[in-house]
């Protein structure tokens, strides 16, 4: 691993890609795999996602494709 690319993965860290958490695992990835942060963030789906719009739509998916726990938790609340 070089400085350049311990100092981008604390980029990331710091610009709210990736949380502290997931930091520390994109770097044991980095160390076992040779890739740049970036590479890893990307192929692994590994970017915290803060957009409102599409936290939202993940959101309606999970409820669309779970109808028995919506109940569930319906009933729990009534």
């Amino acid at each position: 691993m070089t400085p350049k690319n311990l100092v981008a993965l604390i980029a990331r860290v710091e610009d709210g890609v990736v949380s502290n958490l997931v930091g520390k695992e994109v770097l044991g990835f980095m160390l076992d795999e040779g890739k740049d942060a970036d590479t890893i963030i990307k192929e692994k789906g590994l970017a915290q996602v803060s957009d409102d719009s599409a936290l939202l739509f993940i959101i309606d998916e999970v409820i669309a494709q779970n109808p028995a726990v919506v109940e569930q938790i319906k009933i729990r609340q009534t």
